[in-house]
């Protein structure tokens, strides 16, 4: 196989712990295969920059609103310097960005040069947010002809509005190869006549457990046994669950929750990709509504729970439990069964097939002696 230059297009610049390991992940394994890749610095307008001053003011409003909207948000942006600074420098020394930074204009009227483009992966394709109706994670701004390739990006809901199915129907037809994250999305995907789409696995899953820790080694964040808390909702069940585990087995909480469950246990704000990673892996028991934090503590074999989030993005939580036969471990209160071991040899079983299969994907999906899928 020649060596390509790949370039990938994803959500990368969010603060989000899943978001920059998927596409570090991805990024990594493919330079592994021997190929040039870069992560296309894409920065639309819905998504608020990242090196937001702290004192910034809205000057497109009155002076006096722009001030009182900086004065509200200044406790929040406070409380995130020390995070912010960590994913901001996991971005710089961690992934390789295209030189440009492009807002959807530019890129639109760009002449982008490579041999692949790969979109995916995470929730890129879910039209319930901005990015899955956004034509860029399609790849509309390709104008050479140079390959089109999905990577596992994730649609994550049952239900597609009708008003965006001509997104899909527009551009799939363009891919040369299609895979999707969850086996769920499937018939819709063919009903938009996109028949050969294949389900891969998350790109965090290229790497087993032992590769992780090669590439970030795990620092001790704490001291003792605990359990570890991911919220995004501020969901009390979240909260009661990990207080009984906590009680049940004499453990502290940890809360890396962002903004919610204020109170539990000790909250630890000022963590990036790589502390998010340590933390993981020290932990006794993972309570979350977290898709990542899920996928790697079946990967680092850590007890776990998820309960179900508000949103309608459970989708993915459930399909991605149920393909390893752990469907209790979706719950919405404790019970006491959630303490037993999981059965982690038919786990692995299991996700060294999709890996395996998933990494025969990307060989066929970037051999340009192989035919269209």
């Amino acid at each position: 196989m020649r060596a390509l230059d790949i370039k990938i297009v994803t959500c990368h610049d969010v603060y989000n712990f899943g978001a920059s390991l998927q596409v570090y992940a991805l990024q990594t394994y493919l330079e592994r295969m021997g190929h040039h890749v870069q992560v296309v610095d894409y920065k639309p307008s819905y998504q608020p920059p990242r090196n937001t001053r702290l004192f910034a003011i809205d000057r497109s409003k009155n002076i006096l609103v722009g001030f009182a909207q900086m004065l509200y948000r200044l406790p929040r942006r406070l409380f995130h310097i020390g995070r912010n600074r960590k994913f901001r420098h996991f971005t710089k020394y961690c992934l390789h960005l295209t030189s440009e930074c492009y807002d959807k204009q530019r890129l639109l009227s760009a002449e982008i040069d490579a041999d692949v483009f790969i979109a995916g992966s995470d929730q890129i394709w879910n039209c319930m947010y901005p990015t899955g109706r956004d034509t860029v994670f399609y790849l509309a701004f390709v104008k050479t002809d140079a390959r089109k390739v999905a990577y596992a990006p994730s649609i994550s809901i049952n239900h597609i509005e009708p008003r965006w199915e001509s997104i899909y129907q527009q551009y799939l037809p363009d891919f040369d190869f299609v895979s999707v994250r969850e086996k769920s999305s499937l018939p819709f995907l063919k009903s938009m006549g996109c028949e050969y789409a294949e389900v891969v696995c998350d790109p965090v899953l290229l790497f087993s457990a032992q590769e992780w820790n090669g590439l970030f080694p795990p620092c001790s964040l704490v001291k003792g046994q605990y359990v570890l808390v991911y919220d995004f909702d501020d969901n009390r069940q979240i909260a009661a669950i990990a207080k009984a585990i906590a009680k049940a087995e004499r453990l502290k909480i940890i809360n890396i929750s962002i903004d919610t469950l204020s109170g539990l246990g000790t909250k630890f704000r000022n963590i990036g990709p790589k502390e998010f990673l340590s933390l993981l892996w020290g932990a006794s028991f993972v309570v979350s509504s977290s898709y990542h934090a899920t996928l790697f503590s079946l990967l680092f074999h850590k007890r776990f729970c998820v309960v179900r989030r508000d949103l309608d993005i459970n989708l993915r939580l459930e399909d991605l439990v149920d393909d390893y036969g752990l469907g209790d471990r979706i719950v919405s209160e404790y019970h006491s069964s959630l303490l037993d071991e999981i059965d982690y040899q038919q786990v692995d079983t299991k996700m060294q097939a999709l890996t395996a299969s998933s990494k025969d994907y990307l060989a066929r999906a970037l051999c340009f002696d192989s035919e269209k899928a």
